[in-house]
């Protein structure tokens, strides 16, 4: 059964409250951050988080990959739903997030999807997040979207969500000089490279590449994942007992613009696409590597 808005983001900030517990418990191990890093992170992600769910929810509640999971804010608040959870991540999962709660029982692996296969047989999952981590590769995701294709099962679904660069207002701040990437700090600091499997990643996790939504209505179906729905998302959850008057005028504007801003790349800063698996593992490729290495290219 489909979800309301407001049943989505109860779900969201009930998991959001689950992990920031959990986080402050003796026994459990610090956030990377801290904790006023990790409660501002998880906010950030509900917009996302409740695009992602209010999707999910339209399909039949089975098996669950989380992609790049870390806390696992959005899969967590699956679970509830009556998902079963498994999730992968380039480093393990927080033993404060809510899916290392013992009665979900939820899988957690560590895979650098970059360079690793998936490690799980074909056609395991009816649904695979990645939410915000393509981005993040450094490399071709070639390798990641045909081994997203081999474990879901044929009609099975990828929820991708990830930044939007043409948004109004990130044409206005380089318009005014300012950068749309805030780290740059990070960029003349990193310091921390490593090698896997024979190519260089960085402990940062920082943006590498940002797509468009032309370049992913283009690649997906070039790797059995065709694209059922995309559109666009702004950030308007904001949550509180002391909201300031200009965030809840804010907020109710966004109430009245929610669905112009679907559907006109100029508001929204996020994308979400719906893809759907082919009923054939091997599609064929137009784009990127198709030797089948299990190289990035």
């Amino acid at each position: 059964m489909s979800l309301s808005r407001k049943e989505a983001i109860k779900l969201l900030s009930d998991e959001a409250r689950l992990i920031i517990h959990r986080a402050s418990l003796p026994h459990t191990e610090a956030p990377k951050w801290g904790l006023d890093n990790l409660q501002w992170y998880l906010n950030i992600s509900k917009d996302w988080g409740l695009v992602t769910l209010l999707e999910l929810s339209k399909q039949k509640p089975e098996t669950l990959l989380d992609i790049g999971a870390y806390y696992g804010l959005v899969s967590g608040a699956a679970s509830r739903l009556g998902w079963q959870i498994s999730a992968v991540d380039m480093c393990p999962i927080p033993n404060f997030s809510g899916l290392m709660e013992q009665a979900r029982q939820v899988s957690t692996q560590i895979c650098n999807v970059s360079v690793d296969p998936l490690p799980f047989p074909n056609e395991s999952f009816t649904a695979v997040l990645l939410n915000e981590v393509l981005e993040h590769l450094v490399y071709s995701p070639v390798l990641l979207l045909k081994e997203i294709r081999r474990v879901l099962i044929p009609g099975g679904r990828l929820y991708l969500t990830t930044p939007h660069p043409a948004a109004l207002s990130k044409l206005l701040r380089l318009a005014l000089g300012k950068n749309n990437e805030p780290y740059l700090e990070v960029f003349m600091t990193e310091n921390d490279p490593y090698l896997h499997k024979g190519l260089t990643f960085f402990n940062s996790n920082r943006e590498s590449r940002i797509w468009t939504a032309e370049e992913l209505n283009q690649i997906l179906p070039s790797y059995g994942l065709s694209v059922v729905d995309f559109y666009y998302y702004g950030n308007t959850i904001s949550e509180g007992k002391n909201l300031t008057a200009r965030t809840r005028i804010k907020r109710r504007i966004n109430s009245y613009i929610r669905p112009i801003v679907k559907r006109n790349r100029l508001f929204g800063g996020g994308m979400i696409f719906i893809a759907e698996a082919a009923n054939c593992r091997a599609p064929k490729q137009t784009l990127g590597n198709s030797s089948g290495s299990s190289e990035p290219g």
